[in-house]
């Protein structure tokens, strides 16, 4: 995500496009991410204290550098520095929003199934771990269930 143009998201500034497409790293595979309401709230709320928005320039910049992108390692700072400034006791990182968003959609419903294919993995039983599902919180889900 740090190195998202502009031009990734908007057709022009102001109007969205429908989804975000992207390499990954890792992969090299096209991942594509649909946009949904609360994604285009905040992209266009941050669009207005963005400084000079254009296509080719890049959404997370650093301060100084022109139209260099934030790195990886800058961004994980940012979010030490929340961590450190609001005393949260666990720890937070770029790495934590991929693995809360998933969490949370197991939580809201979605299949493990569907969840391994969006973080590639090719068990349940790490889709599990790595989102930190435990026994307890499935036998929850079985108990609390009435058909």
């Amino acid at each position: 995500m740090v190195k998202l143009k502009w031009e990734d998201i908007f057709y022009e500034i102001g109007e969205l496009k429908k989804e975000i497409r992207l390499i990954e790293k890792k992969t090299s595979k096209q991942k594509v991410f649909p946009i949904n309401q609360s994604m285009k709230k905040a992209l266009l709320e941050y669009l207005e204290y963005a400084d000079k928005p254009s296509g080719d320039k890049y959404i997370f910049k650093l301060r100084q550098g022109g139209n260099s992108p934030l790195s990886v390692k800058m961004a994980w700072r940012i979010f030490k520095d929340i961590q450190d400034n609001v005393k949260l006791s666990t720890h937070i990182g770029t790495h934590s929003m991929r693995k809360t968003f998933c969490f949370m959609a197991w939580k809201q419903g979605v299949p493990i199934e569907t969840l391994m294919k969006i973080l590639n993995h090719g068990s349940q039983s790490v889709t599990k771990r790595y989102i930190g599902i435990t026994q307890e919180e499935i036998n929850d889900v079985y108990l609390n269930i009435n058909l």
